[in-house]
C-alpha cells in the first residue's frame, strides 16, 4: 500500500527542541519531500512549532497536561476533547505520538475513529511503565533500539507490533567541513587547548554532574581541557551543576552554553565526545559527533552501546563510574592516533547504520504495514 499523498498527524506535547524534537523535524521533512502530508499537534506558539513553521511544515495547537499527575486531573477531559476536535477536522490515516508520554491522551481521544495509533519510545522503559503508559494498546511501536524493544516484549506487547527504528541522521549536515575555530576564539581557548563536550539537555538522567566529578582528575593531567555543556533545560539541575562547578574550582574550565539551534559547529571543536548518561535510548548526539569524526566515551545506559562499537569508534563505561569515566578520556587524550582512527570508524558506522534514507525506508515500511493490515470501515479524509 503506498503512503504517497497520505496524512500523517505526529502528536508532540514539547515546545522545546531536544534531540526527540530535532528528530521529528527531520522525519516531517523527509515525508513532505516524499510526498505525504505530516502535521504536528504540538504546543503553539513554541521553538518547536516556531521551527516547523520555518521549514513550511503544518502545525496546530493542542494542550498536553501532564497525564499522570494529580494537579492535571480536571485538565484531562478538555485535553482529550481538543485533542478529538482536531483528529476529526484533520483526518489522518495515522496518528503517530512522538513518544509515550501522551499515549493515554491519544487513545482516548481516538477512541471513535478508525485510525490507527503508533508509538515512539525514545527513552529506557520499564516494562511495568509499559502497561502504566497503555503501549499494549498500540497499532505498531517504533522503538529506538534492541535495549528498549526487549523491554517492550517483556510487558507482553506481540514482537510483531514491536519495531527498533534506529535513529537516521542527515549526512550532509554533519560532515569535516564544518569549522568550529569561531567557537574556540569566541569562548577564548586557543588551538592547543583540549575541549571535550555533550550535547543533551540539563536533566539529571543525562549524567553531567558525574563529568565534573571526574574533570580534576582530568585537568590534573590535560590542565588546559574544557568542557562545554550544550544544552538548557531543568533549572534546579542547572543550579546544582554550577554549584557543582564552584566546589571543584572548574569555572575556568567548564562553559554553560545553553540551547544551540545548530550543534554542529560545537561538536566540531571537540577533541573528544562524551555522553555520561544515567539513562538512554539511543542517543542521536552520539551518532551526530560520531558523523564529524569525533571519537565518544559513553555509559553502557540503555541502547547506547548499540550505536557506537567499544574500542573501535568510541569507548564504553560503567554508567555512573566516575573513575572509569575519567580513565577512558584520558586513555583518548593520551593518544591522539587512536583518536583520529576512532573518528574513521564512527563515521563509517554511522554510513553504514544510521542514515537518514534507511530510517525513513524502514520507517514508511511499518506504517504500510499495519495500514495493510487494516480493513473495514475508515474516517472519510481529505
Amino acid at each position: 500500500m503506498a503512503l504517497d499523498g497520505k496524512t500523517i498527524a505526529f502528536v508532540h506535547g514539547i515546545g522545546a527542541i531536544g534531540g526527540a524534537e530535532r528528530e521529528l523535524i527531520l522525519i516531517v521533512n523527509q515525508l513532505a519531500r516524499r510526498g505525504y502530508r505530516p502535521i504536528v499537534v504540538c504546543p503553539c506558539p513554541s521553538p518547536l512549532q516556531q521551527e516547523l513553521a520555518a521549514c513550511s511544515m503544518e502545525t496546530r495547537d493542542a494542550p498536553f497536561p501532564a497525564w499522570r499527575k494529580w494537579n492535571a486531573f480536571f485538565a484531562r477531559s478538555k485535553s482529550v476533547q481538543a485533542l478529538e476536535s482536531l483528529i476529526a477536522s484533520i483526518r489522518p490515516h495515522i496518528i503517530h505520538v512522538n513518544d509515550i508520554w501522551w499515549v493515554p491522551q491519544v487513545l482516548r481521544a481516538s477512541r471513535q475513529f478508525p485510525i490507527p495509533v503508533m508509538a515512539h519510545v525514545r527513552a529506557e522503559i520499564e516494562p511495568s511503565r509499559a502497561i502504566l503508559y497503555e503501549l499494549n494498546n498500540m497499532a505498531h511501536v517504533f522503538v529506538v533500539s534492541n535495549h528498549i524493544r526487549h523491554s517492550l516484549e517483556a510487558s507482553g506487547i506481540a514482537p510483531h507490533r514491536v519495531q527498533t527504528l534506529y535513529s537516521g541522521l542527515d549526512l550532509d549536515r554533519f560532515t569535516l567541513n564544518v569549522n568550529g575555530h569561531h567557537i574556540r576564539q569566541t569562548l577564548g581557548l586557543s588551538r592547543d587547548d583540549t575541549v571535550l563536550g555533550t550535547v543533551a539537555n540539563l536533566f539529571p538522567w543525562k549524567g553531567y554532574d558525574l563529568i565534573l566529578q571526574a574533570m580534576p582528575s582530568i585537568i590534573a593531567e590535560f590542565p588546559h581541557t574544557h568542557y562545554l555543556i550544550i544544552g538548557k533545560g531543568e533549572g534546579a539541575y542547572e543550579r546544582r551543576l554550577r554549584r557543582e562547578v564552584k566546589r571543584l574550582r572548574l569555572e575556568g574550565h567548564v562553559h554553560f552554553l545553553g540551547f544551540q539551534s545548530d550543534v554542529s559547529a560545537y561538536v566540531a571543536t571537540l577533541d573528544v565526545y562524551i555522553q555520561p548518561s544515567r539513562t538512554e535510548g539511543l542517543c542521536l548526539a552520539v551518532l551526530e559527533a560520531m558523523a564529524m569524526e569525533r571519537p565518544v566515551v559513553v555509559t553502557d545506559a540503555g541502547g547506547l552501546s548499540e550505536g557506537i562499537h567499544h574500542q573501535r569508534t568510541g569507548l564504553l563505561v560503567k554508567t555512573g563510574d566516575v573513575q572509569a569515566l575519567a580513565r577512558a578520556v584520558l586513555t583518548l587524550l593520551s593518544d591522539p592516533e587512536r583518536r583520529r582512527a576512532f573518528g574513521v570508524q564512527g563515521r563509517r558506522r554511522v554510513e553504514e547504520r544510521f542514515t537518514v534514507a534507511r530510517m525513513m525506508d524502514e520507517l514508511v515500511h511499518g506504517y504500510e504495514n499495519v495500514l495493510r493490515t487494516r480493513s473495514g470501515g475508515s474516517l472519510a479524509r481529505g
